[in-house]
């Protein structure tokens, strides 16, 4: 990266730093992926000039809803589909050549709305109560986002490439925090001095409200 990028997006992540304390009683045990629902393939996926997806087409229309096992999806030009139970490990993790290209569907139940953070891995991209967020298809583990549930029924859909994936909701240490997961650091040559050097951490916002007046 050259050193204006760097210096760019240090000016962007640190410009709003903050940490708030989460109060002893929001404390929360973490929520693992454990009973679930899977469905086979039901588009072509990867790189190709046209994306076909029935389950996302009907997302982008407004006519998804959350799935039972038994429900079948249509595939245009391919086999039907349906969805089937299943349970991850203790651990998050399950492995299924369903998941090769598939979709997971997990639903969680909360008593009060809240804000966790998505711990996942092995999948392209999740849908959060029908609000996309981006996945960790490499599972490099660099990937952990806030969202914001609701109190009630939260429906995550997974999409999956690999036939894998792992998940957990956790409680942010801190309404804001910078996450040393995904840092950008310079390199220094042996016996090298007097140099400034730049790096860039990533800031979280936990929060449901924008970070103002906040430095670091």
């Amino acid at each position: 990266m050259h050193k204006r990028a760097v210096r760019s997006a240090v000016g962007l992540f640190l410009l709003f730093a903050a940490t708030t304390p989460i109060r002893a009683e929001e404390a929360l045990k973490d929520i693992v992926l454990g009973d679930c629902l899977l469905i086979g393939p039901v588009g072509r996926s990867g790189r190709a000039p046209l994306h076909r997806d029935a389950l996302e087409a009907e997302i982008v229309a407004g006519r998804w809803t959350a799935p039972k096992a038994g429900d079948t999806v249509d595939v245009p030009g391919g086999p039907t589909q349906t969805w089937q139970e299943a349970k991850a490990g203790a651990d998050g993790s399950i492995n299924n050549a369903a998941l090769a290209g598939g979709y997971l569907y997990w639903r969680v139940t909360l008593d009060a709305p809240r804000v966790l953070l998505l711990d996942a891995a092995g999948h392209s991209s999740v849908e959060v109560n029908g609000e996309p967020r981006t996945g960790d298809p490499y599972e490099n583990g660099m990937v952990r986002l806030p969202v914001a549930l609701k109190q009630g029924a939260n429906d995550l859909l997974f999409h999956c490439g690999r036939g894998h994936l792992r998940a957990r909701l956790t409680a942010p240490p801190a309404a804001a925090f910078l996450d040393p997961r995904d840092t950008t650091l310079p390199d220094f040559r042996a016996g090298e001095e007097g140099r400034t050097a730049w790096a860039a951490l990533l800031l979280v916002n936990s929060d449901t409200r924008p970070l103002e007046n906040v430095a670091l």
